[in-house]
């Protein structure tokens, strides 16, 4: 629902004449496959490897950015990896601290998703440092990025799930458009 909406949305177009995004869809397939569970063949939970690049997965993916940045003489803002675990969160850098190339945003998504959602939806959001070699620290070390570890729950309801993504992402398309400036 998340890529659906950035490729549908009113100003998808606008967004990508200010943004590109790059999408790893499935890289633990692995996991999947054997049901509610993050290690890969490996015996690996790939979001513990983002400092060591033990295995494949992270490594293709942390070389292709690196390298994608260093072509294309760009930044990477925002870095989201998701996930399913047994509850929906957002794993995010602490408020203080931490100041990526877009400080504003984490507080306006969260925020208007939280918002837009409406009714008693509250989000849950875990801020923690950098000290874990997982994916949302891993961007701000190696780009300042905004890094998000967005997690869906096993459990939770397929509908809302959908909802979400799709709020997710209109409200990143809304904060980065309007927030973001010239660039």
């Amino acid at each position: 629902a998340f890529i659906n909406e950035l490729l549908t949305n009113d100003r998808s177009a606008d967004f990508f004449k200010r943004y590109r995004v790059v999408v790893y869809p499935l890289l633990n397939p692995d996991g999947v496959d054997m049901g509610h569970w993050r290690h890969n063949a490996g015996g690996i939970d790939l979001n513990r490897d983002w400092a060591y690049y033990r295995q494949p997965e992270t490594r293709q993916v942390a070389d292709h950015l690196v390298n994608l940045v260093a072509d294309s003489k760009s930044r990477v803002v925002l870095g989201l990896d998701f996930h399913s675990t047994q509850k929906d969160v957002f794993y995010t850098l602490p408020d203080s601290g931490y100041v990526s190339h877009i400080p504003w945003f984490k507080r306006a998504w969260l925020h208007g998703i939280e918002q837009t959602i409406g009714g008693d939806y509250r989000l849950n959001e875990s801020p923690s440092g950098i000290g874990q070699p997982v994916s949302k620290g891993w961007f701000y070390t190696q780009f300042k990025a905004e890094g998000v570890t967005y997690e869906v729950g096993d459990e939770t309801p397929r509908d809302f799930i959908r909802q979400k993504g799709r709020v997710a992402a209109q409200v990143m398309i809304d904060v980065l458009l309007d927030k973001g400036g010239k660039r």
